[in-house]
């Protein structure tokens, strides 16, 4: 793994990698244009923007915003036995605390949730046993259509 993320000349992701079993959900020119569909000096300028936002300073800017999110996330398990820890609490505080800083609703984490989780997994039947597009078509009808579903 080491080898493969250092190398990205031969494990290129504009034209292999990850996109290449994406092909058929999204068009490669969409797949391209997304930051984990590229490749150096691209993605390297997109990261370098990106870590300004999340240097500790940054993020301690957001902590109590983000302790509320995580508040919120964990009293809905208020009551039950158990939980799974990814589904029921990871994924919705990512969610809401990316979405937060996206600017989007509240309403939209669970739909770009599962179609972050559709594009990751597509291939893979454990994570989409229904296959990504039925997932895409499910979730985001009008994402479904402008990638040509």
């Amino acid at each position: 793994m080491y080898e493969v993320s250092r190398d990205w000349q031969t494990y290129s992701s504009e034209t292999g990698g990850f996109i290449a079993l994406k092909n058929s959900i999204l068009p490669l020119e969409l797949q391209q244009a997304m930051f984990i569909g590229m490749d150096p000096p691209k993605h390297d300028r997109l990261k370098a923007l990106f870590q300004r936002g999340f240097t500790p300073k940054r993020i301690g800017e957001h902590e109590e915003a983000i302790r509320a999110i995580t508040t919120g996330v964990l009293d809905r398990l208020e009551g039950r036995e158990e939980c799974d820890l990814v589904i029921d609490v990871a994924q919705p505080a990512v969610a809401r605390v990316i979405g937060s800083f996206m600017g989007l609703p509240p309403q939209d984490d669970e739909v770009w949730a599962n179609l972050i989780n559709a594009i990751v997994g597509a291939g893979d039947p454990d994570a989409t046993p229904e296959g990504a597009q039925s997932v895409m078509e499910r979730e985001c009808p009008r994402c479904s259509s402008a990638a040509g579903g």
